[in-house]
């Protein structure tokens, strides 16, 4: 039988034992909660990178924008000087058009006007030639005349001389009396002969004075239509000079806008990489900082010992699952890489995908804009040239069953196409309503199948709506070589047969897609994969 002091050391040893143990389980749960809070913190950093992530690509797509509005100024003003330019050679071209009519117009009334005073100067030169005719023909008629009484007049003489002398007398005082008389007559006629010669002469000498006024008002308004020709010809030769300085000037002031320009768009250009740089340089900082501290906070403290038991347990062999290597997922340039060049052939393709993510946070950004509004809602992804090795997202929307693309590819005419993406609201197909004949719920339908065989990408996604409010997701891959007899239409429609039979027959549009893809890409013409509300996709497997 134990003594008192036995029994008071063994209740002593039971308190120190017992004190030790809650001490022991006072300090794991104290380890516990200190790797929980550990384990907040990481979280919450984890966030804040996230946060501070997403306010960098912010900040990264408004200085996208600023450079691409930029780079529109600069082609606007080109544009509008350009513009200029052109309406300022056809105000030129149109100014010497009326100049030259101008000059023409000047020659022909010119020569309209030499052509009459020709006309006006043979008129008078005839008139005056008319004039001397008949005054030639007066004199010889008078000449005949004088020799027509001389002839007379001697006739008359032998005839008196032959009478007798008492008749003489009488004969001679009548041939005096005659003779006086035909003197007066041959007066009077010389008299009005030079008075008409003087008339005619007196119309000469107007004439010629007529002549000569005309000609010297003719000469005057040749010396004048002269003058305002080299007038005119100088203003026109001082507009061509102004025209030219101008000209000049514009061109000057032109080069020196477009130097300006080229100046402000290089020192934006190093500005903006100096800023990327600067941003990445943050990024990866802060990346680092945040794989160092979970590295930290999932280092696990060495358990507190416990008492050791009285058999050593033997150590228990890892499971299958443990001993399974995780998958090797492609990174956001591979993923890119895909989308832009597709694999050699479907083999090659990986066996799963993660989607980058910026491109899976805008996927579910779609889906709840189109359980908001009911639209379909998506985009287009790829590359750039200002960000290479950056995805670019673009978002679009419209319609169900009429969503566009070609509007954002040609707003966007720097973005290489790597895929597109759109949002499928669970709904069940219509089959029969042939004002319907479009997709509606589930996966892929025939026409983004056959978008994504005849197309320039080789990746098509597709966010859809699951029976429970979930999301799955679903890609499409295209490899560089395909061979499908009887081409792609043919195909795409034994496939919406098979999806509308399986519906028909009461399955549900999401799984009878996924299995209908699963058998196509059995065929080894396209590679499918698919996840629910994750970005890693798998293989879909028939």
């Amino acid at each position: 039988m134990p003594s008192c002091e036995e029994r008071k050391e063994e209740r002593r040893r039971r308190e120190q034992e017992e004190a030790k143990a809650a001490e022991l389980r006072r300090a794991a749960l104290e380890e516990a909660r200190e790797r929980e809070r550990e384990r907040h913190r990481a979280e919450e950093r984890l966030a804040a990178e996230r946060d501070r992530q997403r306010e960098f690509d912010e900040a990264e797509r408004k200085q996208r924008e600023r450079h691409e509005r930029a780079v529109e100024r600069v082609r606007r003003g080109l544009r509008v000087e350009r513009e200029e330019l052109r309406r300022r050679r056809a105000f030129d071209t149109e100014q010497r058009a009326i100049r030259g009519e101008e000059a023409r117009k000047d020659l022909r009334h010119r020569l309209i006007e030499e052509r009459a005073a020709a006309s006006r100067g043979a008129e008078r030169r005839q008139a005056l030639g008319e004039q001397a005719r008949a005054t030639r023909r007066e004199r010889e008629q008078e000449q005949q005349r004088r020799q027509a009484r001389d002839v007379t007049e001697r006739t008359r003489r032998k005839a008196e001389a032959q009478e007798s002398a008492g008749a003489s007398a009488m004969r001679a005082e009548a041939r005096e009396t005659k003779r006086a008389e035909q003197s007066r007559t041959a007066a009077r006629d010389r008299l009005k002969l030079e008075r008409e010669s003087q008339a005619r002469e007196a119309q000469r000498r107007e004439a010629l004075a007529q002549e000569a006024n005309e000609r010297r008002e003719r000469e005057s308004a040749d010396a004048s239509r002269d003058r305002v020709r080299a007038e005119r010809r100088r203003d026109l030769a001082a507009g061509a000079a102004r025209t030219a300085r101008r000209r000049q000037t514009d061109d000057a002031a032109r080069k020196d806008r477009a130097l300006d320009l080229a100046r402000a768009s290089r020192r934006d250009e190093r500005k903006q990489e100096e800023q990327d740089r600067e941003k990445r340089d943050a990024r990866d900082a802060e990346r680092r900082k945040g794989a160092r501290e979970l590295r930290r906070a999932e280092v696990r403290r060495p358990e507190p010992q416990a008492p050791r038991r009285a058999q050593r347990e033997a150590p228990s062999r890892p499971s299958r699952e443990s001993a399974t290597p995780s998958p090797v997922f492609p990174t956001d340039e591979e993923f890119l890489a895909l989308g832009l060049v597709g694999p050699p052939t479907a083999p090659l393709a990986p066996s799963a995908l993660r989607v980058p993510r910026l491109m899976f946070e805008q996927m579910a950004l779609a889906l709840d804009a189109a359980l908001n509004d009911g639209l379909e809602h998506g985009g287009l992804f790829g590359r750039t040239r200002l960000q290479p090795r950056a995805l670019t997202v673009v978002p679009v929307s419209g319609q169900v069953h009429q969503i566009d693309y070609s509007d954002a590819i040609r707003a966007n005419p720097a973005l290489r196409l790597a895929g597109t993406f759109h949002t499928h609201l669970w709904e069940l197909i219509v089959t029969d309503d042939p004002n319907r004949p479009g997709w509606a719920g589930g996966a892929h339908s025939d026409t983004d199948l056959l978008r994504l065989l005849e197309g320039q990408a080789h990746m098509s996604a597709v966010v859809a709506q699951t029976r429970s409010g979930g999301r799955k997701i679903f890609l499409a891959l295209r490899p560089q070589r395909l061979e499908i007899p009887g081409g792609a239409a043919l195909l795409v429609a034994g496939y919406r047969r098979r999806v509308l039979a399986a519906v028909e027959k009461g399955a549900d549009p999401v799984d009878a897609s996924e299995r209908e893809l699963a058998r196509l890409g059995r065929g080894g013409d396209l590679v499918f994969y698919s996840g629910l509300d994750s970005p890693v996709l798998s293989l879909l497997l028939p």
